[in-house]
């Protein structure tokens, strides 16, 4: 899948105003400041009070949107995408997957900036990446996510639960 899926609907959530973290495969590629892989789609973490506005947004752009389990699936052109809502409470954010739960203090999600082909995006901190690389089907995603820098201390304050199926 190409980059442009990435750059369409980064686009429209900065010009609706909505919160977004990459995470996921792209996430890695802004964090290393290149592509590392091909990517069979594109992730994203949105609060939860912005899915409804997300949804509508995608939509009026020719995507198709449907909740799919635990998140928003958004499909154009054969480009598939995945919205996944977060909740903020208190102290800490909520990210709620299929497979895994987890709990991230409030100080550790503030988005972190970088650049991938020239244009700036919004991603998940390099812990929150270290972690979710470690459930990935890319293993090569677990080896790059090795060599970012990693604050030990805040990577022991993240609140990991995996689901068994």
């Amino acid at each position: 899948m190409s980059i442009e899926l990435l750059e369409e609907i980064a686009g429209i959530f900065e010009k609706k105003g909505i919160d977004y973290w990459v995470i996921g495969g792209y996430a890695l590629d802004i964090a290393v400041g290149r592509l590392t892989r091909e990517h069979k789609n594109t992730d994203f973490l949105i609060k939860i009070e912005d899915s409804g506005r997300a949804s509508r947004a995608l939509e009026k752009k020719g995507f198709v949107t449907s909740y799919v389990h635990d998140r928003i699936a958004a499909e154009k052109d054969g480009m598939k995408a995945k919205l996944i809502p977060i909740e903020k409470t208190d102290g800490h954010y909520s990210i709620p997957t299929l497979n895994v739960f987890a709990e991230i203090p409030n100080s550790l999600m503030k988005p972190v900036k970088g650049k991938l082909k020239g244009r700036a995006y919004k991603r998940v901190p390099n812990e929150l990446l270290y972690l979710f690389t470690r459930y990935s089907p890319n293993p090569s995603d677990a080896l790059i996510a090795d060599n970012l820098k990693i604050n030990k201390n805040s990577l022991k304050q993240i609140k990991i639960v995996v689901r068994r199926r």
